[in-house]
């Protein structure tokens, strides 16, 4: 503190004395005043004054928020972009037939090779699972609702570019449908018998929703890779139909 008030006097009588060379001039013919470039900075010594923002790190902080806000609706907290999501699912979706021998087989008999494997689909199963809470809520949200179910049958289904944008679209319509209607899981009633009329209600959206997908795909494929009413209950946390 004493070095901070020496310097602020050293500066201010430095400008005292330079005030009374300038106007005690005895009439000489004027001279051009040149300010003097300011002194370099010598490493290691903190300044008493905090330098003001430069454009460029306005600009740079600018484009960071623009970034961040690109992100916004894109990233799921720690399990990644709902397309990923929606992609770890669909390779669930079409592993449940295998998981389901796996599992049927006597344990003993298993090979080596089967175990490993059974323990690799419990764990991708496992880990779907654990993003249920997430993908519960895309349902209030048509456009997330779209593009996680729209990844999740474009990797189930081995879908081509024109296919998969048609799955898409045809879910963002049937997640808007079902926000209009109320069916959505932020909608869902408290009163318990309003609630048994809402899930009669579900139950029929969800029927037509998977009736709907199966048009937009080769005939049966949708049976083949397990996409049913009872699994978009599953994913909805819905539990009364969910398998």
């Amino acid at each position: 503190m004493k070095q901070i008030i020496i310097i602020l006097l050293a500066v201010a009588a430095g400008g005292a004395l330079v005030w009374f060379f300038k106007n005690s001039d005895p009439g000489g013919p004027p001279t051009a005043t040149k300010t003097a470039p300011p002194a370099n900075k010598t490493p290691g010594t903190a300044s008493s004054v905090p330098a003001a923002p430069t454009p460029a790190a306005s600009k740079t902080l600018s484009e960071a928020d623009k970034a961040v806000a690109a992100l916004k609706d894109q990233v799921v907290v720690s399990l990644g972009k709902i397309e990923d999501v929606g992609r770890q699912a669909g390779t669930m979706l079409v592993a449940q037939s295998e998981l389901a021998i796996l599992q049927a087989l006597d344990p003993a008999a298993r090979t080596p090779e089967q175990n490993r494997r059974l323990l690799e689909l419990e764990r991708q199963r496992a880990s779907a699972l654990g993003a249920l809470p997430e993908i519960e809520h895309f349902q209030d949200n048509p456009d997330e609702y779209a593009r996680f179910f729209g990844s999740l049958l474009t990797e189930a289904g081995k879908l081509d570019a024109a296919q998969s944008k048609a799955v898409t679209d045809f879910m963002r319509t049937r997640g808007q449908e079902m926000v209009a209607a109320g069916l959505n899981a932020a909608k869902e009633p408290t009163d318990v018998a309003q609630e048994e009329v809402w899930e009669a209600k579900r139950d029929e959206f969800n029927e037509a929703t998977v009736d709907g997908v199966a048009k937009l795909l080769p005939p049966g494929e949708a049976e083949r890779i397990g996409f049913t009413d009872k699994f978009i209950e599953l994913m909805e946390q819905d539990f009364d139909k969910a398998k």
